[in-house]
C-alpha cells in the first residue's frame, strides 16, 4: 500500500473502477479501515458513487463468503 496514489486519465478510462478495486482490496486485506479513506473527486456525486461502489463490492464479497460457508 502506498501513502498516495494519483490516477491521471481521461474520461471513461476506468479511473473510478481502478480506485474502487484498489480501496476495496485494501479494506478487505485489513490494510486500511473504511473510515480512514480519503479519496478526492471532482464532484460530490462522483464521491458518492465511489463510496457506493466500494460498499457494494465489500457487501457482495461478504455475501459470497457466507454463502460458500453455508451461513
Amino acid at each position: 500500500m502506498t501513502e498516495l496514489s494519483i490516477v491521471p486519465a481521461g474520461a471513461g478510462a476506468g479511473k473510478t473502477h481502478h480506485i474502487q478495486a484498489t480501496l476495496t482490496q485494501w479494506v478487505r486485506d485489513g490494510l486500511v479501515r473504511p473510515e480512514r479513506i480519503l479519496a478526492v473527486t471532482f464532484t460530490e456525486a462522483a464521491a458518492g458513487e465511489l463510496r457506493q461502489r466500494i460498499r457494494a463490492a465489500l457487501i457482495a464479497e461478504d455475501t459470497e463468503r457466507r454463502d460458500a460457508k453455508g451461513e
